[in-house]
C-alpha cells in the first residue's frame, strides 16, 4: 500500500487551496503552450493537493527559484498516482509528460535526476493534470 492509498481516504475540502512550485524554463514555456499537460512530482501527502486547486509555478534553474522569473498559473483538474516515473510515461502519453522526449527510457533518467528509483517505489509518484488559466507567461513574479 503507498502513502497515496491512504491520502485518497482524506475528506475532500470544498474551498480551493494555492500552490507553489519551481519548474525550469523549458518545461515552464511548455506548460504555457499547452505542450506539456501533466506535471510529475514525487508524493507529498502534505502537499494536500485536490482537483480545483490552483498552483502557481514560478521559473526555476539550476533547483534554484529565478528571481524576477517567469511563472504562469494552472489549475489541477486530475490526480494520477503511480509507482513509478516509468509506469506513468508508458500509461500516459509521454509527450504531454515530457515533450520531445525519443524514449520513455529517456524520461526515466531525467526524472531519476530528481528522484531515484527506490524513492519513487517506496512513496509512489503523482502526476498533476494541469490546465493553464493564464494562457500565456504572465512575465516576472517578485
Amino acid at each position: 500500500m503507498f502513502a497515496h492509498d491512504l491520502y485518497q481516504e482524506k475528506v475532500k475540502r470544498t474551498t480551493r487551496q494555492y500552490h507553489s512550485l519551481s519548474v525550469s524554463t523549458k518545461y515552464l514555456l511548455e506548460i504555457s503552450s499547452g505542450d506539456k499537460i501533466y506535471e510529475g512530482r514525487m508524493f507529498h501527502p502534505d502537499k494536500d493537493y485536490q482537483i480545483g486547486d490552483v498552483i502557481i509555478m514560478k521559473e526555476s534553474r539550476d533547483r534554484k527559484i529565478v528571481e524576477n522569473g517567469l511563472f504562469i498559473i494552472v489549475e489541477i483538474i486530475d490526480l494520477l498516482w503511480y509507482p513509478s516515473f516509468e509506469v506513468a510515461l508508458v500509461s500516459l502519453n509521454k509527450d504531454q509528460i515530457l515533450p520531445g522526449i525519443k524514449s520513455v527510457e529517456e524520461g526515466k533518467q531525467i526524472y531519476q535526476q530528481f528522484v531515484s528509483l527506490p524513492t519513487q517505489e517506496k512513496v509512489g509518484i503523482c502526476m498533476i493534470q494541469i490546465k493553464n488559466i493564464t494562457h500565456n507567461l504572465i512575465g516576472h513574479f517578485l
